[in-house]
């Protein structure tokens, strides 16, 4: 039986707890504008879990830190999940601590965030709750809950970045194409700039999200490096009926050098061109002949005549049709090509 005495303390003490419990205002964290579906979200709506156990625990220390990593997740700001260091570890649980916290960065850095977004969310948050029931050290069914839904997601999440995945870049002048991937499991197009398909065998063709510059680079940099340069081409104009260049084109001529030089391995074609003033025979040997001087201006600035190839069209392959007798500048043409 319980006194008057006992009884009225174990009031006050409900008080304060329940006073505890309502620190973090839930209705206001709903209330928040949310992002876009993704690893924010994801993480922001994880820690509002845990933040709501804690709030029921009337552990009100941390509560308010799961609210605030979700106030700030959904803030779209960058949540680190919490050190070790920053948490009363007792000596024997600490290497399996830190070797958890490197396991989930790993995990990130292969661009975790974008290839499996709501695993590593769910992992990010269940790790802070395995650390922060770690230093309580006195519900050990609450830290295996804790450890168990960490190494869960973080496995789920293994799985999705081990799989094969295929970005679209954009391709020279920003244009986009667009791609269908089929498996065993099924088809689906790709066809935004940078967006991402995860491939499984016997599983349908994943959506993996879109892939910022810093995953790409990741991911991707060892590939785009071993690319060949993409080609280049100048186009230099010549004064009618002759082989001399327009002002304005003799002026390019450093440049397009420099630019030669400058590249790794070149390999250059010069294809000439002319009007459709005169003779087709007569303006397929001027175009021939249009070709052989810009060439011979490349070999007497130094680049070697091993990488040269010289060809041309007359006036068959005009820039700007016209008809027959049409003097049209543009296509009094030679252009240089450099794969």
């Amino acid at each position: 039986m319980m006194s008057r005495n006992s009884a009225f303390a174990g009031l006050m003490v409900a008080g304060l707890l329940a006073g505890c419990a309502g620190d973090v205002d839930f209705k206001a964290i709903e209330a928040l504008p949310k992002p876009d579906p993704g690893f924010q979200k994801a993480l922001g709506d994880a820690y509002v879990e845990y933040a709501r156990v804690e709030a029921t625990e009337y552990d009100r220390a941390d509560a308010n830190m799961f609210a605030d990593k979700a106030r700030r997740a959904y803030a779209n700001e960058d949540v680190q999940p919490n050190r070790v260091d920053e948490r009363d570890i007792a000596a024997p649980f600490v290497a399996d601590l830190e070797t958890a916290r490197d396991n989930l960065l790993g995990a990130f850095a292969r661009a975790g965030r974008t290839l499996a977004a709501a695993e590593m969310a769910r992992a990010q948050a269940a790790f802070d709750c395995w650390l922060q029931e770690q230093e309580e050290g006195h519900q050990p069914v609450d830290i295996k809950a804790c450890r168990d839904t960490f190494e869960t997601a973080l496995a789920a999440a293994g799985e999705k970045l081990q799989a094969t995945l295929v970005v679209l870049l954009e391709q020279e002048g920003g244009k986009v194409g667009a791609v269908s991937l089929t498996n065993a499991g099924g088809e689906v197009l790709l066809d935004k700039a940078r967006g991402a398909v995860s491939m499984s065998d016997g599983k349908a063709p994943a959506d993996a999200g879109s892939l910022n510059d810093a995953e790409i680079s990741l991911l991707f940099g060892g590939a785009l490096a071993a690319l060949p340069e993409p080609p280049l081409y100048f186009v230099l104009y010549f004064q009618s009926g002759s082989n001399d260049l327009t002002a304005e084109s003799a002026a390019q001529l450093p440049d397009i050098i420099e630019t030669i030089v400058n590249r790794s391995a070149p390999d250059i074609t010069v294809i000439g061109h002319s009007d459709r003033v005169g003779r087709a025979d007569t303006n397929a040997r001027l175009s021939l002949v249009r070709a052989r001087s810009v060439a011979d201006m490349l070999l007497a600035r130094g680049i070697s005549p091993e990488i040269v190839a010289v060809t041309s069209f007359g006036e068959s392959d005009n820039a700007v049709p016209t008809a027959d007798n049409v003097a049209e500048p543009a296509n009094r043409r030679v252009e240089i090509s450099v794969r």
